[in-house]
């Protein structure tokens, strides 16, 4: 499962179209929430390269989108991707299906957008028969100085297909009891 596979930082260079050097820059500045194997004293074992989950490799993803299609500060971009990536979200609670850290809700549900206002992001699962027209194609469209709406299904479908997966395919596998009719 693509969820508990680790990454080098070239690997994730090419998935996210970026130089390592510039990924290890933002490692260093403590943009990332990943940071790969250390020793005790914080050092990366000599000769190792550091290996990341696919949870940081969608961190980087969704960041440098924010960075380079929104114009977020970098630093703010990696904090809202941070949260998507590394938290879960939906869940009976808040009336929505479950959905797993860094992937949208299962493609059943439509496309999941991710809403920024402020300090505060929330996901939510468009209507497969009424939303999938409306933001099929709708990536970085809507903007305000208030409020951000992001398709983060299609970044993940972006990230999917540099990696030269399906992504139908990584979310029937993550929620199995989803792609049962």
């Amino acid at each position: 499962m693509i969820l508990e596979q680790n990454f080098t930082l070239a690997k994730i260079g090419d998935a996210v179209g970026k130089n390592p050097v510039t990924l290890r820059t933002h490692i260093n500045r403590g943009y990332v929430t990943g940071e790969g194997p250390r020793h005790v004293n914080g050092e990366k074992p000599a000769g190792r390269h550091s290996r990341f989950s696919f949870f940081t490799l969608m961190e980087f993803r969704l960041a440098y989108e924010l960075y380079d299609k929104m114009g977020l500060q970098l630093d703010t971009s990696f904090q809202y991707a941070r949260h998507f990536s590394h938290v879960s979200g939906g869940g009976a609670v808040f009336g929505m299906p479950t959905r797993h850290p860094s992937l949208p809700f299962h493609y059943r549900y439509g496309d999941t957008l991710l809403g920024i206002a402020g300090e505060r992001s929330a996901e939510i699962a468009t209507d497969t028969d009424r939303g999938k027209n409306l933001y099929s194609e709708m990536t970085y469209r809507l903007r305000s100085d208030d409020f951000i709406l992001v398709n983060v299904s299609k970044v993940f479908e972006r990230l999917c297909s540099a990696m030269s997966l399906h992504p139908l395919a990584v979310l029937d596998e993550a929620y199995p009891d989803e792609d049962q009719d």
